[in-house]
């Protein structure tokens, strides 16, 4: 587990991190989504480089691509994740959908999670 940053958290299946891949869970009113991070040290250096690059639809594409993308089946389902993971537990859906778009093989690979509780949650049934 990686805690390098306040709010922000990986898992590690290896510990050689300069080759990793490096998947990001995004969690919306919508459903799951898993981006898959670009090389973009050119794109933005700051936080606040980051954070506008972010809102650019254009230089968001250079930093991330859309890996994997699971809605939620209603408003009930969409709450009842929501506040899953908030209380920072991994619902069967999330694990499932984890399970079937990262790869196989646990080593090789960071996800990026934006809650520390669950990024440890994740981190347990992952390693």
């Amino acid at each position: 587990l990686d805690s390098s940053a306040p709010g922000s958290c990986c898992y590690r299946g290896s510990q050689e991190v300069a080759e990793m891949t490096m998947y990001l869970l995004f969690e919306s009113a919508a459903g799951f989504s898993l981006f898959l991070k670009k090389e973009f040290e050119e794109t933005a250096e700051t936080e606040e480089e980051v954070q506008n690059a972010i809102l650019d639809p254009k230089k968001f594409s250079k930093m991330v691509s859309l890996h994997a993308w699971t809605p939620f089946r209603d408003a009930e389902d969409a709450l009842n994740q929501a506040n899953s993971i908030s209380a920072g537990t991994p619902t069967e859906e999330l694990v499932n959908f984890l399970e079937m778009n990262l790869p196989k093989k646990k080593k090789g690979y960071q996800l990026g999670v934006y809650d520390a509780e669950l990024g440890k949650e994740l981190g347990a049934q992952f390693s």
